[in-house]
């Protein structure tokens, strides 16, 4: 069984393009980043509106789109992306430990389309669920403090 972190892409520099993981600038991606790099895990990924499942030295390019302005049709198209880019790189949705270090509006629409697939998600691990947006990213900070960050 893998674990498998998945952080939200959020906010991107003004630089054009390169590294997701020196792309994603947000408070909230950068320390959620930080603290996946520092607890045990196999896989990293971000979580990108525009580019669906990103890995953290994939180069991307900087984009303006946000997840919560896009319709209904639109994330479960992106779920539905996601999933088979996951499936392609061996990553078992049903049975893996798949952590999600993103605000509820990401894994949500992933957690749907296996539950209309008649599928489980025992194994998605959401520790932000029912924190606001400044709880999370205190949760997450005192997270990193236990990593000695």
């Amino acid at each position: 069984m893998k674990k498998v972190i998945f952080v939200s892409a959020c906010k991107t520099k003004n630089k054009e393009k390169g590294p997701a993981r020196e792309m994603y600038t947000g408070q909230f991606a950068e320390k959620a980043y930080k603290y996946a790099v520092h607890i045990e895990h196999d896989n990293i990924f971000f979580l990108s509106t525009e580019f669906c499942l990103v890995e953290p030295e994939q180069e991307v390019r900087k984009i303006n789109k946000k997840f919560t302005d896009m319709p209904v049709d639109e994330k479960r198209e992106w779920a539905e992306k996601t999933i088979n880019q996951l499936k392609t790189k061996g990553i078992d949705l049903e049975n893996d430990e798949l952590l999600f270090l993103t605000p509820k509006n990401y894994w949500c629409w992933i957690a749907e389309k296996q539950h209309r697939a008649g599928k489980s998600t025992q194994n998605f691990k959401t520790p932000l669920v029912g924190l606001r947006q400044g709880e999370q990213i205190g949760w997450i900070t005192e997270r990193l403090r236990e990593t000695g960050e």
